[in-house]
Formats: structure tokens, C-alpha cells, sequence
């Protein structure tokens, strides 16, 4: 399983990302010492934000509850690429990377390096988009991704939200044995599928 979080770089709007108040709220102590090394920490709150989202997302489909707090996830160490989230129901770790191109930071989450190696992600740029737009543009990125790994089934997938509210992927009346992420900000759309 994965997650991921995409973030439009640098911010269309002011934003509290990056403060003092936002950081004590939001990070670990770890966390928070590794953010005041960085030269630039309105870049580096970006980072563990997107990294923290994208946890998320995995957890509610590990079946935690959705009322995690960003505190209950810890990136163990940036330089390593580990994170482990504490919560109510135990504890759990895994791996992510970041990718940055001009305009958005990219977080990817997954249970272990090697399903990381097996996930595609695909972004899109559009102007001036509304929620309407992002949200069709999303599912048509996912689509496309979907009809090139797999053209022999391209016309007959479909998004369906299962018990918790997550999307998955079905064909006809059968859920896809993939696993996908989906992620919008500002003008741009991401979507993560993990190829077996």
C-alpha cells in the first residue's frame, strides 16, 4: 500500500507553514531539530508536511482511524528515509522520497523500499483550476497511467471510494489488484499507482 501528498511550490498563498507556532504544533522534537538546521525552513516544513500527509493516507488504509495528528507521525530521520507513526492501535513504520520539480514537492509513502521501486507517479499542471476541474483532472491522470500500464483494460476502469472513504481502483465488478494514491494543490494533480 502507499500514500502520497503533493504540494504546490512555492505557495500561491501566504502561509503559517514553516513558523514557530506551526512547527510546535506539528512536528516531533526530531523533527523540529532537523527543521532548524535547514537553510531554508519554509522548504523543509513543506517537505515534512507532504512526507506526514502522505503517512496518513497509508495509515487510514492500514485501517487507523482518521483522527491521527501530525505528531503521531515521525520521519525518523530525513537522511534515511524511514518514518514511524505511534497511535492508539500500536505502531508501524515504513520508507518515503521526496521528488521536487519547479512548481511542486512530492511525497511518496509505502510499507517497504521494494513496493516503493514498483510505484509510478504521474503530475499535471493546470491553469486557474476550481475544485470541480482538479478533481476530474486527478481521476483523468490516474486513468491515462492506468490505460498505459495496463491498455487492455483501459476502457473499463472506474473509481469507486470503499468503506473508509479511500479511492480504489475497479474493473467491472471486481476491485484492480493495484493500490493508488491521488493528491491535488493550487494548479496542479498527482496520481500514484503501484504496478505489481
Amino acid at each position: 500500500m502507499i500514500g502520497h501528498d503533493l504540494i504546490a511550490w512555492p505557495p500561491a498563498l501566504p502561509t503559517r507553514m514553516g513558523s514557530q507556532r506551526w512547527c510546535r504544533k506539528v512536528l516531533t522534537d526530531s523533527e523540529l531539530t532537523w527543521h532548524s538546521e535547514q537553510s531554508d525552513p519554509m522548504l523543509a516544513a513543506a517537505m515534512l508536511w507532504a512526507a506526514k500527509e502522505a503517512a496518513y493516507k497509508l495509515a487510514v488504509k492500514k485501517g487507523y482511524p482518521r483522527g491521527l495528528r501530525p505528531r503521531d507521525f515521525e520521519l525518523g530521520g530525513i537522511r534515511s528515509s524511514e518514518f514511524g507513526v505511534r497511535s492508539s492501535q500500536g505502531a508501524w513504520s515504513g520508507e518515503f522520497r521526496f521528488q521536487s520539480e519547479e512548481g511542486y514537492i512530492l511525497a511518496l509513502v509505502a510499507e517497504s523500499e521494494r513496493e516503493l521501486e514498483r510505484v509510478e507517479v504521474r503530475q499535471q499542471r493546470i491553469e486557474k483550476p476550481t475544485n470541480d476541474e482538479r478533481s476530474a483532472s486527478v481521476q483523468q491522470v490516474l486513468k491515462e497511467l492506468l490505460a498505459e500500464k495496463w491498455p487492455e483494460q483501459a476502457g473499463g476502469f472506474r473509481l469507486e471510494k470503499n468503506a473508509v472513504a479511500v479511492p480504489e481502483v475497479w474493473l467491472g465488478s471486481t476491485p484492480w489488484p493495484t493500490d493508488i494514491s491521488l493528491s491535488h494543490d493550487g494548479e496542479w494533480v498527482s496520481a500514484a499507482v503501484v504496478i505489481n
